[in-house]
């Protein structure tokens, strides 16, 4: 086969060594043709194969995060990536891409600012690839060390407040201390901890024993867990109870026999 090849090559020095010696300007005008075309299309066929390259490794990683994809239209723009801890964003100009913080107050976002390594085109099919259902935005911020890029980090407070507690909100409804010998009802279930058959109960043993004597007393009586009472501590007062009525009891007599 190399044998071949050999006397092929070997003929068409030849023949070219004879095109140049009967005929050199047509010779030269044919051979400067031939080196232009051959240099056009090697450069159309590079091109064509490295977008197909950069268009197979594309449509590889959005496979890859099929499942955390937004709706496209375009596979090179437009793209977003999510699940419930963070959200990755890629700009309509193809080297914008953020990254976001979800259910947190404040949220943390960033911006992909410089890659040092890294061309523009490969860093979202790489995020694609390594998104999946429990990346976290501490995982991206990661993502983007490994990756050798240049990020800026914000924090930005939403107007809408953390869920809050029941015992929590209880607490909050609270203005001002409480007074446990002359409170009604409602407003002891406002307290964190109180349930309404513990305010029944209160209500009951204040009015049998005529008002606790003091904080301590009402505590020995309700017997809380040690970060209710903490609680209870600021939110309570006792004072002298209203509206009881003392019976005066008549004066014995003694009777000699």
């Amino acid at each position: 086969m190399y044998r071949y090849r050999t006397r092929l090559v070997a003929s068409l020095i030849s023949l070219l060594i004879f095109l140049f010696i009967r005929f050199p300007v047509q010779a030269i005008v044919i051979s400067v043709v031939c080196i232009v075309l051959y240099v056009v299309f090697s450069r159309l066929r590079r091109n064509t194969v490295a977008n197909d390259g950069k268009k197979w490794r594309r449509e590889g990683a959005l496979k890859e995060a099929k499942a955390y994809l937004a709706p496209y239209d375009n596979i090179w723009n437009n793209l977003r990536l999510s699940n419930k801890y963070c959200s990755l964003r890629l700009g309509r100009d193809g080297v914008t891409i953020t990254g976001k913080e979800n259910n947190a107050n404040p949220y943390r976002t960033f911006r992909i600012v410089a890659s040092k390594v890294h061309a523009w085109d490969d860093l979202w099919d790489m995020f694609c690839i390594n998104f999946s259902h429990n990346k976290t935005y501490d995982g991206l911020v990661e993502d983007c060390r490994r990756f050798q890029l240049v990020i800026e980090e914000n924090h930005i407070q939403t107007d809408y407040a953390a869920p809050i507690k029941q015992d929590e909100q209880k607490a909050i409804k609270v203005t001002e201390k409480i007074d446990i010998n002359n409170c009604s009802e409602n407003e002891l279930t406002a307290l964190p901890g109180i349930s309404v058959v513990h305010a029944k109960k209160i209500i009951k043993k204040r009015n049998d024993i005529e008002g606790f004597k003091n904080v301590e007393d009402f505590f020995l009586f309700i017997k809380v867990k040690p970060h209710i009472e903490k609680q209870l501590r600021d939110l309570i007062c006792v004072n002298k109870m209203k509206g009881i009525k003392k019976v005066k009891r008549s004066s014995e007599r003694t009777v000699d026999l």
